[in-house]
């Protein structure tokens, strides 16, 4: 028989490191960073039981008013940029919600220096 060639439309997660595939099969092979926390997600409480918000929860909003106050007290856009970074990468979101979160605050901090910089005379 002869060989033939189908493009598949498929979407690929971006923890996936490797594609192989066979007659009747496509393997993703994701990896993981060991310096990343593992994100993981606490069900809604309508959904886990509906009780009260357990002590993760509590402690997740704890620490996000705790960011906010230091965002306050922040006397520059570095400073405020570098913390709302810290609290992105504390809090339990994918891989590709932080990465995207980042890259937006790079590029807030960015245009803010470029508004910042001092223009020459025209």
């Amino acid at each position: 028989g002869s060989a033939s060639f189908v493009r598949l439309q498929v979407k690929v997660p971006p923890c996936a490191r490797r594609i192989c595939s066979t007659r009747e099969c496509l393997y993703m092979l994701s990896s993981h960073d060991i310096e990343e926390a593992p994100a993981y997600r606490e069900l809604p409480a309508s959904k886990a039981g509906g009780g009260p918000p357990g002590d993760s929860e509590a402690l997740a909003a704890q620490a996000c008013e705790e960011y906010l106050s230091q965002l306050h007290q922040c006397p520059t856009l570095e400073g405020c940029m570098a913390k709302v970074k810290e609290a992105v990468g504390s809090m339990p979101l994918l891989a590709f919600q932080k990465d995207f979160f980042w890259e937006a605050l790079d590029m807030i901090q960015r245009a803010a220096e470029l508004r910042e910089a001092p223009h020459p005379p025209s």
